[in-house]
């Protein structure tokens, strides 16, 4: 569960009270059940640890007894904001609701796994539904899993009674308490920049933040106001190319605000800079950092595919959570520590002046030629272009060499620190590739990224 804040407004939670059913039983008021009745209380949370997340989706237990006091559990839950200060219970028929004074709360930079129990009246011990973080659950009857810590404790207080101060006290507890769980390196929580990743030593055991090198998302459909036809099962694959591992998370759940200058934010805003990840157990959270929108509420959504990548090296889980998608998702292979084989990246090249212009007229002879050549021997191959305007004495020092649609794009890196000189010049670039597909079937040339030197290659 991403712990990000939004809450449905009064006629959303009238639905979801029309749609868990029976407005016969008791409010908390002991007067008319149908009329919704309100407290506030209070929040802390217990110690983190790492667990896998509790299988029951959408289960919450009623646990306690008459005298001792009741509670309402939700079994191990993903936690990583801060809770709230103050809290408000509103029961209206057979449900339960928990909301927050704070729509949005900042979000840590690290995730565990723990208990969130409630404590309940005597009179809401019957209740059939509860709902929290825009989620409702169903109270099951029987045991309750065993308690992983001492949870997320609130007490509640009436609505006019004064609980300032046991509001603080409680506050700060929950500061205290949720500690970082163990990592087996030196990262620190909060600081995802210049993060060493685990040694190939200390990989299997890792636990703290990950930066992320990149992220996109795209929506399927235009957002929606209301949770469309139920999507595709979600999916998670994972793969590694050029010393980066990426995830696809196809057919997730992204939540957007309604209105649409703040959805247009919510993009021109997505980068990895703003989005939190980190390591816990075997799984990967990945939280988008919403803090900059505190206040708004997340009832749009679409659902989309998200793409993310990340240095190799922190690849040491087997699952991933993204936002308020919940279970996490097993990860599927695509392609593990294997090069994109239209990738290569050259460190020898060679730039040869075969005459130079005058820079009074430097568009002389700056024709360029119609073609490249490349031979191939054995597994090895050459490639030469004839001619390109490049600046007089450049440098090569690295090409990338890259093959998309048939075309071979050639992106050489100058050295910059060489002395430049005030001309250009007729130049003749080589350099060796490995002969392999898709290079060797290759037809165009196209250098430096510009389109006017796009030019046919010639495989000999």
């Amino acid at each position: 569960m991403n712990m990000k804040k939004y809450f449905a407004c009064a006629a959303a939670l009238s639905l979801m009270v029309a749609a868990c059913g029976d407005d016969t039983s008791s409010n908390v008021n002991g007067g008319d059940p149908g009329t919704p009745s309100k407290k506030t209380g209070i929040a802390h949370a217990g110690d983190c640890s790492v667990f896998t997340p509790w299988e029951g989706e959408g289960e919450a237990f009623v646990i306690g007894s008459k005298g001792s006091g009741y509670q309402v559990l939700l079994p191990k839950m993903n936690y990583n904001v801060d809770l709230c200060d103050e809290c408000l219970y509103e029961r209206s028929g057979d449900t339960l609701h928990i909301s927050d004074s704070d729509t949005m709360r900042v979000a840590l930079n690290w995730f565990c796994t723990t208990d969130f129990t409630f404590d309940i009246s005597d009179a809401d011990a019957d209740i059939k539904y509860f709902t929290y973080e825009n989620s409702v659950y169903k109270i099951v009857k029987g045991p309750a899993p065993e308690k992983i810590s001492s949870g997320m404790v609130v007490s509640s207080s009436s609505e006019n009674s004064s609980s300032s101060e046991s509001v603080k006290s409680s506050s700060s507890q929950g500061g205290s308490s949720a500690g970082q769980p163990e990592s087996s390196s030196s990262v620190e929580p909060g600081s995802s920049s210049g993060v060493t990743p685990p040694s190939s030593s200390s990989r299997q055991i890792y636990n703290g933040p990950v930066p992320l090198k990149s992220i996109t998302a795209t929506c399927h459909e235009e957002v929606w106001t209301n949770d469309p036809v139920e999507p595709e099962p979600p999916a998670a694959y994972f793969s590694v190319s050029n010393s980066f591992a990426q995830i696809d998370l196809l057919n997730v759940k992204l939540s957007l605000a309604c209105d649409s200058a703040l959805q247009k934010a919510f993009w021109d805003n997505l980068n990895a800079d703003n989005t939190v990840a980190s390591v816990i157990g075997d799984t990967l959270f990945v939280n988008i950092d919403r803090s900059e929108q505190k206040g708004v509420e997340f009832m749009c959504g679409c659902t989309a595919d998200v793409k993310f990548t990340f240095d190799e090296n922190y690849a040491v889980f087997g699952y991933t959570a993204f936002e308020n998608n919940r279970p996490p998702l097993e990860l599927g292979h695509r392609l593990i520590n294997q090069p994109d084989p239209g990738y290569q990246k050259i460190t020898k090249a060679e730039a040869q002046c075969m005459g130079n212009d005058s820079p009074d007229d430097p568009m002389v002879d700056a024709a360029l030629p119609p073609v490249a050549h490349m031979y191939v021997n054995g597994d090895s191959a050459q490639i030469v272009i004839e001619q390109v305007m490049v600046t007089c004495a450049s440098i090569i020092e690295s090409v990338e060499a890259q093959v998309k649609d048939s075309v071979l794009y050639v992106t050489p890196h100058y050295d910059t620190s060489a002395p430049q000189a005030d001309c250009i010049c007729n130049t003749k670039v080589s350099f060796n590739v490995e002969a392999r597909i898709p290079f060797t079937e290759a037809t165009k040339l196209v250098y430096d990224n510009d389109p006017g030197n796009k030019m046919r290659l010639i495989v000999e």
